[in-house]
């Protein structure tokens, strides 16, 4: 069954009351219903009582003989648009098209129409632009899927709160898939300036690009108010790619230049340079070996030198050997001989 609406659609009937109308023949110059409309079709009617003020327009259906019609659905009537109880007498029937389903161009070239639109084929917008209006609500389109209509996606306009004006949305000139807000989705090939990423997660690697010439770099604000001061983390300006792998601790890092103290660290001395080591820095139950000194002049007698720094003197082991078995203060026994030895000379000479 379809509906069907045709030119020239005209017979009379002398049918009463509410029910179905017989329809009597065509009228001259019109042909009938059976041929402009077709058996069990549909068709937009009206009826109207010869030389009386009775009339009914409405929708009707044609049995499958085309012989009646019966009348589905009145639009306007004179029993205030209540199907109508025909007198008796003759009765025009003729297909028409209501004003209520008429679709045509007004005085400024808009065309209006009463109810929803289908179109059976495609759709061409000749002017490039379709507005999409409502009468309180939102206004959506609806994009339904191939399997029987079964589901749709419907793009909405925001609500009156949300604008500041009018807005408008470009689509990417390229086969693809838009990206949803709340949806989960993989973007590829995108490059995000400033972003606000609140507890993104990486399922691969991060790279951190800055142009051709600028290092990539990461920045950390402090917990005041999103911060105003940060430290950044920045990559280095190295000619091959090197990797820094982060301590399996929590932990704070350690900077080249920053005051710090380092705790629980192994520090190997054929690969690392300490300098500016004081002896305050030296704990005194370190007891470093002689041996870690640096090797001095051999067989030579160390001194206190005027800045109270080990030397090496110029006096030989040899030398100190001499003091092997003094007991006593060397002067002290040099002057109690020659006083001795003076004695006696001075006997002798006597």
């Amino acid at each position: 069954m379809a509906l069907v609406v045709n030119d020239r659609v005209r017979e009379t009937s002398t049918t009463t009351g509410t029910g179905a109308m017989t329809l009597g023949g065509a009228e001259q110059s019109f042909i009938t219903f059976a041929a402009g409309i077709g058996n069990s079709n549909e068709t937009y009617y009206a009826i109207t009582l010869r030389g009386g003020a009775e009339f009914e327009t409405g929708r009707g259906t044609l049995n499958g003989s085309s012989t009646t019609l019966t009348r589905t659905e009145v639009f306007k009537s004179s029993n205030s648009d209540n199907a109508v109880s025909f007198s008796a007498g003759t009765k025009d029937i003729f297909c028409t098209l209501p004003a209520s389903k008429a679709v045509f161009e007004d005085a400024s070239s808009n065309v209006t129409v009463p109810a929803d639109l289908t179109v059976a084929d495609d759709l061409l917008v000749s002017g490039g632009v379709i507005d999409v209006k409502n009468t309180g609500a939102q206004s959506v389109v609806r994009f339904y899927c191939e399997s029987s209509n079964a589901h749709y996606a419907e793009i909405k306009a925001p609500a009156h709160s949300a604008f500041s004006g009018n807005v408008s949305l470009t689509l990417p000139a390229v086969t693809d898939t838009l990206v949803g807000l709340a949806a989960t989705q993989t973007l590829t090939n995108k490059t995000l300036t400033t972003p606000t990423l609140t507890t993104p997660i990486a399922n691969a690697g991060i790279q951190l690009k800055n142009g051709a010439t600028s290092a990539g770099f990461l920045e950390f604000f402090e917990d005041s108010d999103n911060g105003t001061n940060k430290a950044t983390l920045i990559g280095p300006a190295s000619t091959a790619d090197v990797t820094l792998t982060l301590p399996s601790a929590t932990d704070t890092l350690a900077g080249i230049a920053a005051t710090q103290t380092i705790t629980n660290k192994s520090i190997d001395s054929d690969n690392n340079t300490i300098t500016n080591l004081v002896n305050a820095d030296i704990k005194s139950s370190a007891a470093i070996a002689f041996s870690k000194m640096a090797d001095l002049t051999a067989s030579r007698a160390l001194v206190s030198d005027g800045s109270g720094d080990v030397s090496v003197s110029a006096v030989t082991s040899t030398e100190v050997g001499y003091l092997d078995g003094v007991t006593s203060a060397i002067q002290t026994q040099i002057d109690t001989k020659t006083t001795a030895g003076f004695a006696v000379a001075m006997a002798i000479a006597l």
